[in-house]
């Protein structure tokens, strides 16, 4: 991961874990990637999926905070092998967490 994306991650949550919110609502765009016409960052899909497990995990597992995340951006094309992927890539991830942390629950009960 890009060093200087990695300490602006590293920041926000660390003020997440200081200010503890009730619910954290996570923007999972994919604007950035580098196959977006619209994009200045030029991120590839590894990075951005790193970014999520990051974000979810923090989050999730380390925290303890309940999210949501919502899908935004992407404008490749065509979309169905362009940027889909990239979408359903964010959903693995999360139900791999999600998964975590039913096994974690059962495990505790």
């Amino acid at each position: 991961m890009n060093r200087r994306r990695s300490i602006f991650l590293e920041e926000a949550l660390s003020l997440i874990k200081e200010k503890r919110p009730g619910l954290v609502i996570y923007q999972a765009g994919m604007d950035p990637h580098r196959d977006d016409p619209l994009s200045c960052s030029k991120m590839s899909g590894e990075f951005l999926a790193r970014r999520d497990e990051l974000v979810m995990e923090s989050l999730a597992l380390e925290l303890g905070i309940p999210f949501f995340f919502v899908l935004a951006g992407g404008y490749q094309e065509p979309m169905e092998e362009k940027l889909v992927p990239l979408h359903v890539r964010t959903f693995e991830i999360a139900s791999r967490i999600n998964h975590r942390l039913l096994k974690e629950a059962a495990r505790d009960q």
